[in-house]
């Protein structure tokens, strides 16, 4: 799942997995993963983790629309 920006997700924070657990409505949605610009593999990880206000515009962060198969 690592690519070249960061994602936005609807996950409520942390590195393990969760089923159903979206945080639709969080003031600071969750960040994961690493972008082009990432100095460190372990930031490239998608358990790295960190949160952003809702307006936040970065070129550094995208998203992903991904379900079960």
């Amino acid at each position: 799942m690592a690519g070249n920006m960061a994602e936005w997700t609807l996950d409520g924070g942390g590195p393990a997995a969760c089923v159903d657990c979206a945080s639709l409505y969080s003031v600071n949605p969750t960040i994961r993963g690493g972008y082009f610009g990432s100095t460190s593999a372990s930031d490239l990880a998608t358990t790295t983790a960190s949160s952003g206000p809702r307006d936040l515009n970065n070129p550094s962060i995208g998203l992903r629309c991904a379900r079960v198969p």
